[in-house]
């Protein structure tokens, strides 16, 4: 039966893991990771040699999750983007355009909690 799976990381992880019994490998490069989301079959760009090597990572500390986003940012040549203050450009390149509009909102939301620390 179909059930939503996005409702709390418990559901999330039951849900990869039954990804995992049926596709191994496509289980892990269609996940997205850490605290950046990055998505597994972008493993090269952030340094690991399969997707599961990322994901293993991952998991051990937000370190790797922190060095895996700005790996990923660094390839994608998009600082430049927050550096020139244009978010949505910023946010099309590291996410794709369907939700420009909300995630560029939420990055504009915590620019002045940003600014106050």
């Amino acid at each position: 039966d179909w059930s939503k799976c996005h409702v709390n990381q418990k559901i999330e992880h039951d849900v990869f893991t039954f990804a995992l019994s049926l596709n191994e490998d496509a289980s892990y490069l269609s996940a997205s990771y850490g605290v950046g989301q990055v998505m597994g079959f972008n493993h090269e760009i952030v340094g690991y040699d399969t997707a599961k090597e990322m994901y293993q990572n991952f998991n051990t500390s937000y370190e790797y999750q922190i060095k895996g986003m700005f790996k990923f940012i660094e390839d994608k040549k998009i600082v430049k983007h927050i550096k020139s203050g244009d978010l949505s450009k910023f946010v099309a390149r590291y996410n794709g355009d369907g939700k420009v509009a909300e995630y560029t909102g939420k990055m504009n939301d915590a620019i002045p909690i940003y600014n106050k620390s």
